[in-house]
């Protein structure tokens, strides 16, 4: 008999929502990187879209925001990997 998380992780990979989650986690786990480096401004203005092929997109109409986030994305990148614990942001693509 499988017990009920083995059940939940494989229906999850049936189905491919293993992305979407991986997908949510990442968009959340980038919003508290940024707030915890830089201030809960600079969070609320730059707004993580989607994650594709391991490319983060993030908006902003600031482009003060993004030279900022510009300036410690290797940092936010690893951070958000780290928290994860495994590779799943390799670059971020900036939209303005």
């Amino acid at each position: 008999m499988l017990d009920i998380k083995t059940l939940l992780e494989k229906t999850i990979k049936k189905h491919g929502f293993g992305k979407k989650i991986a997908e949510k986690k990442v968009k959340e786990i980038f919003s508290k990187v940024v707030e915890r480096l830089f201030d809960s401004g600079l969070a609320y203005r730059v707004n993580p879209m989607h994650i594709k092929d391991g490319y983060l997109t993030v908006a902003s109409l600031s482009a003060t925001s993004i030279e900022q986030i510009k300036i410690k994305e290797k940092k936010i990148i690893s951070k958000i990997n780290e928290e994860l614990a495994e590779e799943i942001v390799k670059k971020i693509c900036y939209l303005s």
